[in-house]
C-alpha cells in the first residue's frame, strides 16, 4: 500500500509516523513545499523567552525522527494538481522545476492553515503586516522585532496574548498596542473576571489595550511607520502583527470535494472526505464538540494529532472513530496558568441552552488567586463548561475537567468525585470538589 500525504504540518507528519508504526511495510511519502516541517506556531515566543536556543528548535517533530521511521519526506516539493479519478497527484520539484505525476492508494490532505485577516483587503494590509505561523514568517518577524520600537498586535486570542506577554517578559522596552474587537482579551475562551489579572499585568507594563475596537485599514507612512486606523482611533506603529486564527488551506481542492461554509473539508468520524480513499486532517477540518450542535473550527495541535491518528488507523485497516472534543485549551501568560474547557457563557447563549454559572475563588499553593468558573445545565446540573486560572500548573486539572464534560458529569457528582491525596502535597478534599459543594449550597439556598 502507498500513502501520499500533502503537507509536512503537524497533522501530516503525525499521520505518517502513526501509519509506519502500525504498517511498517507500507510506503508513506510526505510532500512539503517548504524547507521546514512541523513548526510550532508559537515558536517565536519560545525563542524570545529562551525556552529554545534556536528558532529552528521549535519543532513538534524532527526530521531525524521522520527518517528513522521510514517515512519518505520530500521537502521543496509542491502538489500542483490532484486527479482523484486516476488516484494521482502532480508534483513539482521546486529546486529543479521538474513536474511529474505520482500515484497513490490513499491520499491524506494535511496542508494546514494560514493566518489571514478577513477584515482587511489585500490592497489595505499589504506585505507590511506580518504573521508568524510558519518558520519563514517567524524568521522575518524576528529581525523586524529587533528594529522596532512600537508594535501593534491585532487580535487577543491565545497567540496574540502570548506574544504580548512575551514582549513584557523580555523587557526590551517596546511600546505595545493590543487591539481586540471584544470587551476583554481571550473572550472566546474566558469570562472577563478570569482574565482581569492578565489585563492588569499588561497595563502595568504599558501595554495599551484597545478593547471593543476593530482595525479597518493599515497603510505605510513616509517616515517608515505604519498608520493603523480603527473604528475608534488612529495610531502609528513600526510593526503590525496579525495574531489571528488561521484559515484552512483548501484552495488546491476548490470545487473537487464537499466543503463547509467555513471553507473546511467535510469529513466523517474516520476523517474520510467525500472522495474515496482521500482523508483530511488537522486545520483543514471542523470538529464535533460535546454539547454543541454541528461542528466547530478549532485549529489546535492536540486536535490535529488526534485526527491524524484516526486517519492513519483507518488507512491501516484498524479503524477508530474520532470522539467529540471539549475544545480543551491551555496557556501560561504573565505568570498565570489558564485553561478553558467546553462551553463559555457566550457559547451557551448561542446554543440556546438554559444554564447557570458559578465562580469559586480561593488561594492556591503559592498563596495566589485560584479561580474555577462552571457553566452547567439549569435542570440536570450537567457540567457544560469550565474555566480555571491560577499561579500553579493546572494541566492535570484541565484534563480532569475535560473528561468531566465529555462524560456528562453533574455538579452533584463532582462534589464526591475521587481525587488523589498525599499529606505532604495537597488537601484530602480537592478544590474542584469544594467548588462543586459551594455551588450546590448556593443552588439549595435559591430553592
Amino acid at each position: 500500500m502507498k500513502t501520499i500525504i500533502i503537507g509536512g504540518s503537524h497533522g501530516g507528519i503525525q499521520t505518517a509516523l502513526t501509519l509506519k508504526k502500525v504498517k511498517p511495510k507500507d510506503t508513506v511519502i510526505v510532500y512539503e513545499r517548504n524547507d521546514f516541517i512541523s513548526f510550532i506556531a508559537s515558536g517565536i515566543n519560545l525563542y524570545l523567552k529562551g525556552a529554545v536556543k534556536k528558532l529552528a528548535d521549535a519543532q513538534l517533530f524532527k526530521e531525524k525522527e521522520v527518517a528513522k521511521a521510514g517515512v519518505d519526506l520530500k521537502k521543496r516539493h509542491e502538489i500542483t494538481a490532484v486527479d482523484f479519478a486516476e488516484k494521482r497527484v502532480e508534483v513539482k520539484n521546486l529546486a529543479t522545476n521538474q513536474v511529474s505525476w505520482e500515484s497513490y492508494d490513499s491520499l491524506v490532505l494535511a496542508m494546514g492553515s494560514t493566518q489571514k485577516s478577513v477584515e482587511l483587503s489585500e490592497e489595505s494590509d499589504g506585505d507590511f503586516v506580518k504573521t508568524y505561523k510558519s518558520f519563514a514568517e517567524s524568521q522575518t518577524l524576528l529581525a523586524e522585532i529587533e528594529a522596532a520600537e512600537s508594535i501593534t498586535i491585532v487580535g487577543t486570542g491565545y497567540i496574540g496574548v502570548e506574544l504580548a506577554c512575551t514582549f513584557c517578559q523580555i523587557g526590551k522596552g517596546h511600546k505595545i498596542n493590543l487591539i481586540e474587537s471584544g470587551s476583554s482579551i481571550l473572550n472566546r475562551y474566558y469570562e472577563e473576571k478570569l482574565v482581569a489579572s492578565v489585563e492588569t499585568v499588561f497595563k502595568e507594563n504599558n501595554v495599551k489595550l484597545l478593547l471593543n475596537d476593530t482595525v479597518f485599514s493599515v497603510a505605510p507612512l513616509a517616515n517608515g511607520k505604519k498608520l493603523v486606523k480603527t473604528t475608534k482611533t488612529e495610531l502609528e506603529s513600526d510593526l503590525i502583527i496579525y495574531a489571528i486564527n488561521g484559515r484552512p488551506n483548501t484552495g488546491l481542492l476548490e470545487g473537487q470535494m464537499i466543503t463547509l461554509p467555513d471553507h473546511t473539508i467535510k469529513v466523517n468520524e474516520y476523517m474520510e472526505t467525500s472522495v474515496p480513499d482521500v482523508y483530511a486532517v488537522g486545520d483543514l477540518v471542523a470538529y464535533p464538540v460535546t454539547n454543541v450542535r454541528g461542528r466547530m473550527y478549532t485549529p489546535l495541535v492536540n486536535e490535529t494529532v488526534r485526527t491524524a491518528n484516526v486517519a492513519a488507523m483507518k488507512i491501516a485497516g484498524m479503524p477508530v472513530k474520532y470522539q467529540a472534543n471539549q475544545r480543551t485549551t491551555f496557556t501560561k501568560v504573565c505568570g498565570r496558568y489558564l485553561g478553558s474547557i467546553g462551553m463559555t457563557v457566550k457559547q451557551a447563549d448561542f446554543e440556546g441552552r438554559d444554564y447557570k454559572t458559578f465562580l469559586y475563588e480561593t488561594k492556591d499553593g503559592n498563596g495566589e488567586l485560584l479561580q474555577l468558573f462552571l457553566v452547567f445545565d439549569e435542570v440536570s446540573y450537567v457540567v457544560l463548561g469550565a474555566q480555571v486560572t491560577g499561579s500553579e500548573n493546572l494541566n492535570g486539572v484541565i484534563d480532569y475537567l475535560s473528561l468531566v464534560i465529555n462524560r456528562q458529569v453533574t455538579v452533584e457528582e463532582l462534589v464526591t468525585m475521587d481525587c488523589a491525596f498525599h499529606p505532604e502535597i495537597n488537601l484530602p478534599y480537592h478544590f474542584i470538589n469544594e467548588a462543586a459543594l459551594r455551588c450546590m449550597q448556593k443552588q439549595l439556598r435559591r430553592r
